[in-house]
């Protein structure tokens, strides 16, 4: 028991050296200016995929059901962005509806990347690969979250009509809705081990999909999420501090945390993972 308790010590100082000398807090910052840039264009092309299936608006509400689990300030943006784009968005595969896809993910990808420079930093690695790859690569991962929030967004609209007709008892139908946000948790744990597991230039070779980084980086997301709910409702509203501002202040401050806490993931799965160094060997790494 002491030395389990004293492994974990030590990982925990390795995790906390890394944080300060990787300079996480300073990625973290970048990556929600990338962020906020790239959510806009990302949300075009999920109500853009999504309306070859169904009409924009149906897109636009299945997204705004979803936005209700992020904070206050996050969710009044996006829903107010949605019914914009909902408004000027026709269903169809158009040419219009193709250009805008693709301008979307050429944007989307950029914030990407900018997560991708982040988890190599976390690694202790350098980009080593061509333009061209690193592009390729930006945009497989941005199909795939758009491809997985499409998913999300269907089941979310299938699965309530489907009890209906299937005539299902009221409380199954209150269990099997519930489900649905496991099923966006499990979406995000996947995502995460993926996006761990293949982004970066090199990995730890000892890395699975469903690593311990992308265990801690979910629960994390789902902790800050419901803490800065929680204080932005009960202690105050950003609008008052911020003014106009306060949404976007809130929407940048949510990307912040939501990228500190996945770059954390990252330096604990190469804490745990990386065959190069021992559980004895800290101070002897070397850093970018």
């Amino acid at each position: 028991m002491t030395d389990g308790w004293s492994r974990a010590f030590k990982i925990a100082r390795r995790v906390a050296q890394d944080v300060s000398r990787h300079h996480i807090s300073m990625i973290a910052a970048a990556l929600a200016y990338s962020a906020t840039l790239a959510l806009f264009p990302t949300m075009i092309a999920a109500i853009s995929t999504y309306g070859l299936f169904l009409s924009p608006q149906t897109a636009a509400n299945d997204i705004e059901s979803i936005s209700r689990v992020l904070p206050a300030p996050v969710a009044e943006i996006i829903s107010a962005q949605i019914t914009d784009l909902a408004q000027a968005s026709s269903s169809g595969l158009t040419m219009g509806a193709i250009v805008s896809i693709a301008v979307a993910l050429w944007t989307a990808s950029s914030g990407v990347r900018a997560l991708m420079r982040g988890i190599n930093i976390a690694y202790g690695v350098r980009e080593t690969r061509r333009y061209a790859t690193v592009r390729l690569i930006s945009y497989g991962v941005t199909i795939a979250l758009v491809v997985g929030a499409t998913v999300v967004m269907a089941i979310t609209t299938v699965i309530p009509p489907l009890l209906n007709a299937l005539d299902v008892s009221r409380g199954a139908r209150t269990v099997i809705g519930l489900l649905r946000w496991p099923l966006m948790i499990v979406v995000i744990l996947f995502g995460l081990g993926a996006i761990y597991r293949w982004a970066p230039a090199k990995t730890p070779i000892r890395s699975k999909v469903i690593s311990p980084g992308a265990l801690v980086g979910t629960v994390g997301l789902v902790v800050i999420t419901q803490a800065f709910s929680a204080y932005v409702g009960r202690i105050g509203s950003l609008n008052q501090t911020y003014g106009a501002l306060g949404g976007v202040i809130g929407l940048m401050l949510w990307f912040f945390l939501a990228g500190f806490v996945i770059l954390i993931g990252a330096e604990v799965n190469d804490a745990l993972l990386n065959p190069r160094y021992s559980s004895d060997d800290i101070d002897d790494r070397k850093f970018l």
